[in-house]
């Protein structure tokens, strides 16, 4: 009896070794076999752990041609208060579009990005639960691509709250008036890693996040009601998320050309590879052109960047 109850012991233990030995090895099986880039940049180390996509030929340009209606402001003064007969999500975009016609109509390329119920939540005061559940509004948003391309930035959307039976409690609406003038090049994918490594992003971050990206693409950058605007702008759009699971979207300026937010000086210096710290694991057909070939860490200075 007892010699059973020490080969039970034993294969008990051997069982949780070998789990705790097939967990970490999976992880590490994850890490140095899956292809992937990493970067030391001045907001954190950001690795790519996809193919680099293609650079196009070129891209379409679009020119600004400011009308009355491109923005649109309003907003009650008593947003966060419970209400009765929400709209209901499902109806909630059919209102939104004719809530619109008083600030010049959905616009063609619009496409419905979110629409749900927003909730005042009420949490016991022990166990910190929510116990109970108010609605307040319905958050209808809707974005926009152009030829196929989505635009991102502080422009480009249009985001609604619906109250009581289609009521308009809320609309910000950024979305310029456009017209097609031409093609343009743009900066190959390799270039823009080289930007990233700098710091040089359209939407820089105040914490040192670690990023793993899973998403690249290339966008039309948008900027903020009342900036001046002339054409919109190609970025780059390095999409991931952190080690605590937010979702952050690096854009890098895109334009074949100098970033006219950053000196030219620094821009003509970029390639200066002694300056950056990087680990490289990814296949010599992954890798920007120009990157050297190298497994492991290099023990290299790190870039401070020039984060405007």
């Amino acid at each position: 009896m007892v010699n059973d109850r020490w080969y039970i012991f034993i294969v008990a233990v051997v069982l949780v070794l070998l789990g705790i030995a097939i967990f970490f090895f999976t992880g590490m099986f994850h890490t140095l076999f899956t292809p992937h880039t990493s970067y030391k940049t001045p907001t954190g180390i950001i690795t790519i752990w996809i193919p680099l996509p293609d650079t196009p030929q070129n891209i379409s340009r679009f020119h600004v041609v400011s009308q009355e209606n491109d923005t649109a402001y309003y907003s009650v003064t008593n947003l966060e208060q419970t209400r009765l007969n929400v709209t209901s999500e499902i109806d909630s975009p059919q209102v939104a579009q004719t809530v619109l016609k008083d600030y010049g109509g959905l616009p063609e390329e619009a496409i419905l990005i979110y629409n749900k119920t927003e909730y005042l939540e009420e949490k016991s005061g022990t166990t910190h639960q929510v116990i109970a559940s108010y609605p307040i509004s319905t958050n209808v948003q809707f974005g926009r691509k152009l030829n196929g391309i989505p635009v991102t930035g502080e422009g480009g959307f249009i985001n609604i709250d619906l109250g009581t039976d289609g009521e308009l409690l809320y609309l910000n609406k950024v979305w310029r008036t456009v017209e097609p003038a031409g093609t343009e090049k743009i900066i190959p994918i390799s270039k823009a890693i080289e930007r990233l490594g700098q710091g040089e992003v359209l939407n820089p971050k105040k914490c040192f996040c670690d990023l793993n990206v899973d998403r690249i693409y290339i966008a039309y950058w948008e900027k903020g009601a009342g900036v001046p605007q002339e054409y919109l702008d190609p970025v780059w759009v390095f999409s991931g998320t952190t080690d605590s699971g937010e979702v952050i979207n690096y854009k890098v300026y895109a334009r074949d050309g100098p970033d006219p937010r950053f000196p030219a000086e620094t821009q003509h210096n970029i390639k200066d590879y002694s300056r950056r710290d990087y680990l490289l694991v990814t296949p010599p057909d992954h890798l920007p052109d120009g990157l050297p070939e190298t497994n492991g860490p290099s023990n290299i200075t790190e870039n401070s960047g020039n984060i405007s």
